[in-house]
């Protein structure tokens, strides 16, 4: 990533942005473990008596919050999150049955559209390896909070079983540097995804990172 600055080289921008938010082929694991573990977690549930309807059982609540802090950043999730970190990099997995989110560090003040474009096309083209069928690409947005500005974009694809599949990509940066979050839910569950996400995108600080007044 060192050489980007200085040469600004596509060659060495995709490869590298790529690799900090999980290669192709990991990216697929992991997916696919998630769906998995979500069909395994709707089996369940629907073999269980007495399980909560899904609008009481999804109701985000004040005492469900969780905090997670790692010494740089910072954001509040929902409990039904499972979260760990991952890789050399320390990239950061949340999972529940309806919502799938990576966060990366990508170590240095990026251009965010340019970063966002090719990293997005490089998920796409992985989509388009695993043939999965109906992508389409949304317009590119911008957002802005107290803690960082950026860009997201969504994703759609069709799963072999059918299942519709949202995955929203945001590249954000703070004063100092940028991350990238990946967002992965089925398409049926966005209400509850979105929710879910929105708590930690909106709560997502970098110490001594607040963007200044306007």
């Amino acid at each position: 990533m060192f050489g980007i600055p200085k040469h600004g080289s596509p060659k060495i921008l995709k490869p590298a942005l790529v690799g900090m938010t999980i290669n192709g082929f990991l990216l697929f694991i992991f997916i696919t473990n998630f769906f998995a573990a979500r069909n395994k977690a709707l089996s369940q549930r629907s073999g269980h008596q007495g399980v909560k309807p899904i609008e009481e059982r999804d109701k985000i609540t004040a005492t469900s919050q969780k905090e997670f802090k790692n010494g740089k950043i910072s954001f509040q999730y929902d409990g039904q999150y499972q979260i760990k970190t991952i890789g050399e990099k320390g990239q950061i997995m949340l999972q529940c049955p309806d919502s799938y989110v990576v966060i990366t560090d990508h170590g240095q003040k990026l251009d965010v559209a340019d970063a966002l474009g090719k990293l997005a096309g490089a998920i796409k083209a992985d989509f388009q390896q695993h043939n999965y069928e109906d992508i389409s690409e949304g317009e590119f947005e911008n957002i802005e909070t107290a803690n960082f500005s950026g860009s997201k974009v969504k994703l759609e694809y069709t799963r072999p079983e059918n299942l519709r599949v949202v995955a929203e990509i945001y590249m954000v940066s703070t004063k100092n540097n940028s991350y990238s979050f990946l967002h992965y839910y089925p398409q049926t569950q966005g209400a509850v995804a979105v929710l879910l996400f929105q708590t930690i995108l909106n709560s997502f600080s970098e110490v001594g990172s607040a963007l200044p007044a306007q």
